[in-house]
């Protein structure tokens, strides 16, 4: 019994001895695998509206790497090309940001054995694809809205936010681009290469 105490005693020391691993560095983003969207206009320019976020509660985007609106300008260099000799396209980031919210948690006994999601992240993208090409008389516009929302531990660690940050910022960029895709291929037919 007595060896199995000092096993034990061991290893909780071990457990507590032990530091945590480091955050890793922000993910690189790259969404040329997707292939490119050819539009039949002379130049395409990318306009934020989204620098309106507060930068303070519970307002947090501006603290996680890479943000956003930096995912939404690589996915439009990466997929949005301008391939024709007249008329423009304006991809408008109306809202790139994300939210904490505090969860509340159980305060009985068994709290205390227990590690509890602590607090929610929640995001918002909302982007649109305005074309004109005056001189045909073509006018058009397609747009996305995706949201999704992560939680995390209570004492959560660097390594456990960035990780828990790449997950939801890979699934709303997947979403995006597919909300994107299908709409500019439903409402910018006539600017389609």
């Amino acid at each position: 019994m007595r060896q199995i105490l000092a096993a034990s005693l061991v290893l909780l020391l071990a457990a507590c001895s032990t530091e945590p691993a480091p955050a890793p560095p922000p993910q690189k983003l790259d969404y040329s695998s997707l292939g490119t969207i050819d539009l039949n206009v002379a130049r395409v320019s990318t306009v934020s509206n989204a620098v309106q976020t507060p930068e303070q509660p519970p307002y947090i985007g501006h603290l996680l790497k890479p943000t956003l609106e930096d995912a939404v300008q690589q996915w439009v260099g990466d997929r949005i090309k301008a391939v024709g000799y007249k008329g423009y396209a304006t991809v408008l980031i109306n809202v790139a940001e994300v939210k904490r919210e505090t969860l509340s948690r159980d305060k009985g006994f068994d709290a205390m054995f227990k590690r509890q999601q602590a607090e929610k992240w929640i995001g918002k993208l909302e982007l649109a694809v305005n074309a004109e090409v005056p001189d045909d008389g073509y006018s058009g516009y397609a747009s996305a809205s995706v949201s999704r929302f992560i939680t995390l531990p209570e004492d959560s660690e660097p390594y456990e936010r960035a990780a828990a940050w790449k997950v939801m910022l890979n699934n709303m960029m997947a979403d995006l681009n597919t909300q994107m895709q299908q709409n500019i291929q439903a409402h910018l037919r006539g600017i389609l290469r």
